[in-house]
């Protein structure tokens, strides 16, 4: 289903023998063949100019100088991040970039996975990307810049367009790296245009001639091509010369005629048909046409030049000119729109019939054909929406009439979240209520309401509608539902309920009703994942990450990906995360989910800032305060100017830090969502940043009284990574105030939770305010060591000894847990549900929920959550 249409076409340069302009330009050839070569070349002009001949002769003459080659022509279908790797996967393999032979099914895995393959790649190599303008897409276009940046030594890459997207090519440039070639470099001189007018017309242009048509044409190649093939048979020659004026848009537009007008009857007509189609294939031809012989026509028209191009492809593919192909489709709409519709749905049904699904479902939505087109779209929406192609979906049903979409509940709610990943999701909110308010009803799509509140960061909204709606929805396991009750657990969750969160994703997948989905069973694991964060429980996460990215389901996705790369920063893994963030935080930028979005930006920048570049720290948070003006979520804005406020204090500016902790408070209503539990602000929120300001100025011992208080309350709820975070403040603070002992007692527990949960950059990102810590625990340490081996060694050593409680006695808990109960709580403590525990214990779930209730009354708790809390602060656990 997902096979892409006419790949020999797309991966084929024109044959050099058969170009229609053919002359070299030896001084740009010379820029781009200089020693040593570039590593990148652009050449950017309008249509018209000779770049894709141009990128020809370079193919050409690097094959033959034993450099591996592939090309590559972009088209707008290519913004579909699954299909442009389908292409690109064939590009590496043609130039014998050995890929792994098992292919993940998430876009994020495998753009990681096509990235590493060429970068490894030791024999030289050139990837050539033509038409690049119409590339859009952000999660393309990161897997372009990613490509780009990571060649190997021998690698090169050839890009062209009418314009060219942002890849980052500033570095390159900088390096001396990149060759650029514009308009004015590909413009024919006087002395080209002689050239290449006497190799094509022979001399039977006089001097005067050749002027005419050089500057009437400014040099432009496609204008000068077109004026050779209308001069053939004009019987004055110099009058038609004379007669080009005005822009390089009407000059081909009157040549296109003048070139039209001069063929058969048979032709045009031949012409007019295939103009219908992407690319020229003999086998449809001949079906659009109703004939046998397309191959001789098509081979003929290319012989004589007439802007059709043959591809150095093994089917025998060819091509029309933009420009003549535009001409032939404005003609054949004027001519007979009815036979175009036609052509269309006949084309639509052999592409089917090839198993080429996506270009039939095009053919027909162009033609009108909506009674073949709708079905078979709805057959495959929700696959399609699986494998993360919403930009596919939209394009597809942007084209579709609003009123057609009516009778198709499944797709105008795969049209809802297809706009909200791509577009806005206010945008498909507007969509949701205007379907409501025209029949009266909410229809499947009501079920990603919630979700869309989630994204448009409306807790209150998203938990009030995913309860309500929950109980009305029955029915077979699909979208809809299985996005409504991972909604609802998100929700849970975020309202302070980690263990109801878990119930209700356990429940789901009981029945069958959220694995149903790819991206829904992902969104389910993220939120487990999330629950283990929010508790410490960083290695557990870690696992559950690992896991998914290597799973049989295919890997990870957008939104673990992005939690893995925080996880990964906050273990140390820095460069992992690096990589994990240039793949998954652009297409997360599409998605739009706040937390998620607060959460990638904040690491991107923190890893910049470890590396020494300030301003691309910098940059990344004016990225996200950008994206939180454009999607008009403050909590963005805020969060990002809380990041500035630690990047100053880092910086030792702490004056600046309480100006932008102020803009932070100005920028959100931080309480109202005080008692939320927001995964992107867990352990940044205004408060923390205001007792770290505090530390930073000398002034900790005054806020300790408030943080003591907090920290309690944080432990009592369970948000133990929050809770350590804040001990470290303590820890701080304490150490100021030259209470030595009662910091080192608190800087061992964070040593010890950093130990046992693999938390380093927790500890590392405090930059210098941990130093008299790590002198008090290590007296070797100076000024002169690392800071972070030093943190190593004691996480990695022995154990940290930790000024925990001991095990409490009978006068402490009148009646302390047996032990099996204890190893319950163990159990409970690594996150494993009531089955799982009782797989592990050999007990059955009944059994289970004894202990548990037993367990919840020694203790006092009144959550599974709380019992680990109290379980840990009196020394239960280890």
């Amino acid at each position: 289903m997902t096979r892409p249409s006419s790949p020999d076409a797309k991966l084929s340069p024109p044959l050099l023998d058969r170009l229609p302009v053919g002359i070299e330009r030896s001084a740009v050839f010379a820029q781009l063949l200089a020693d040593p070569p570039p590593r990148i070349a652009s050449v950017m002009a309008p249509a018209g100019y000779g770049k894709s001949i141009l990128l020809a002769q370079l193919h050409h003459h690097l094959q033959a100088a034993g450099t591996a080659t592939a090309w590559l022509t972009m088209d707008q279908a290519d913004n579909d991040l699954s299909r442009f790797l389908n292409f690109l996967h064939n590009a590496l393999d043609k130039v014998g970039v050995q890929v792994e032979a098992t292919q993940p099914t998430h876009s994020g895995e495998r753009v990681l996975q096509l990235l590493d393959a060429a970068s490894a790649t030791e024999h030289a190599f050139a990837l050539f990307f033509d038409e690049c303008e119409v590339v859009t897409s952000p999660s393309v276009l990161a897997c372009l810049r990613q490509l780009i940046e990571r060649l190997p030594s021998h690698g090169r890459v050839v890009l062209a367009g009418r314009t060219l997207p942002e890849l980052g090519l500033a570095r390159w440039r900088g390096r001396g790296e990149l060759v650029e070639l514009g308009m004015e470099a590909l413009r024919f001189t006087p002395e080209d245009t002689r050239r290449f007018l006497e190799l094509s017309h022979g001399d039977n242009l006089g001097a005067a001639e050749v002027d005419l048509l050089y500057r009437a044409t400014e040099g432009w190649a496609v204008a000068l091509w077109l004026a050779v093939l209308a001069l053939r048979d004009a019987p004055d020659r110099q009058a038609l010369a004379s007669g080009f004026s005005g822009s390089t848009r009407l000059v081909a537009d009157y040549l296109s005629e003048e070139v039209f007008a001069a063929q058969s009857r048979d032709i045009q007509e031949f012409l007019l048909r295939i103009s219908v189609l992407p690319y020229l294939d003999c086998a449809i031809c001949d079906v659009l046409c109703d004939i046998e012989h397309s191959d001789r026509l098509l081979q003929e028209l290319a012989d004589d030049g007439l802007f059709v191009s043959p591809l150095d492809d093994p089917a025998r593919s060819y091509r029309l000119h933009h420009l003549f192909a535009d001409f032939l489709r404005h003609q054949l709409e004027r001519r007979d729109p009815v036979l175009r519709k036609t052509l269309q749905a006949k084309a639509a049904r052999w592409f089917l019939q090839q198993g080429r699904v996506i270009p039939a479902i095009d053919q027909a939505v162009a033609a009108g054909d909506l009674e073949f087109a709708l079905p078979l779209l709805a057959k495959h929406s929700e696959q399609l929406l699986g494998e993360g192609r919403s930009r596919l979906l939209v394009r597809i049903l942007d084209a579709v009439p609003a009123h057609a979409l009516q009778s198709w509940p499944q797709l105008q709610g795969s049209y809802l979240w297809a706009v909200a990943f791509t577009r806005s999701a206010n945008e498909a909110l507007e969509m949701l209520q205007s379907h409501t308010r025209c029949d009266g009803s909410l229809g499947d799509g009501a079920a990603l309401g919630p979700m869309l509140q989630v994204i448009l960061d409306r807790h209150d909204v998203a938990l009030e509608q995913a309860s309500e709606l929950l109980p009305a929805v029955d029915g077979p396991a699909d979208l809809g539902q299985a996005i409504l009750r991972v909604s609802l657990a998100y929700e849970l969750l975020v309202h302070g309920d980690p263990e109801q969160a878990q119930n209700t994703i356990d429940n789901s997948r009981r029945l069958g009703l959220v694995d149903c989905n790819r991206f829904a069973s992902m969104f389910a694991q993220s939120v487990e994942v999330a629950i283990h964060l929010f508790a410490g429980r960083l290695r557990t996460a870690l696992a559950q990450l690992r896991t998914l990215t290597g799973s049989a389901r295919g890997g990870g996705s957008t939104i673990t990906g992005i939690l893995l790369a925080e996880s990964l920063y906050e273990s140390g893994e820095v460069d992992n995360a690096e990589r994990l963030l240039a793949v998954y935080l652009p297409a997360m930028i599409e998605q739009g989910i706040p937390d998620h979005l607060i959460s990638g930006f904040r690491t991107r920048s923190r890893i910049h800032f470890l590396r020494g570049e300030v301003d691309a720290a910098l940059q990344a948070l004016t990225e996200l305060e950008h994206l939180g003006y454009q999607n008009n979520q403050g909590r963005l804005v805020a969060s990002a100017r809380l990041e500035r406020a630690r990047l100053a204090l880092r910086r030792g500016q702490t004056d600046t830090a309480g100006e932008f902790l102020r803009r932070a408070l100005a920028a959100f209503d931080w309480d109202s969502q005080q008692s939320l539990w927001l995964f992107g602000n867990d352990t940044e929120f205004p408060d923390m940043l205001d007792w770290r300001l505090q530390v930073h100025r000398g002034q900790g011992a005054a806020a300790l009284p408030e943080m003591r208080r907090r920290l309690a309350q944080y432990e009592g709820a369970g948000r133990m990574r929050r809770a350590l975070s804040l001990r470290l403040l303590m820890a701080c603070a304490e150490s100021q105030r030259g209470r030595t002992a009662a910091a080192v007692k608190l800087f061992q527990q964070v040593l010890q939770q950093a130990r046992v949960e693999g938390y380093r950059r927790l500890l590392l990102d405090e930059g210098d305010l941990i130093l008299p810590l790590l002198r008090a625990v290590a007296p070797e340490f100076n000024e002169s060591m690392d800071s972070a081996a030093l943190l190593e060694s004691l996480c990695c050593g022995p154990a940290v000894r930790a000024a925990t409680p001991a095990l409490p006695t009978t006068s402490e808990l009148a009646d302390p847990p047996t032990e099996r109960e204890r190893e319950v709580l163990a159990l409970l403590a690594e996150g494993l549900s009531n089955k799982d525990i009782a797989e592990q214990s050999h007990i059955s779930v009944s059994t289970v929920r004894a202990h548990l209730r037993n367990i919840n009354g020694k203790l006092g708790a009144k959550s599974r959550t709380e019992a680990v809390a109290i379980a840990r602060r009196l020394g239960l656990l280890t």
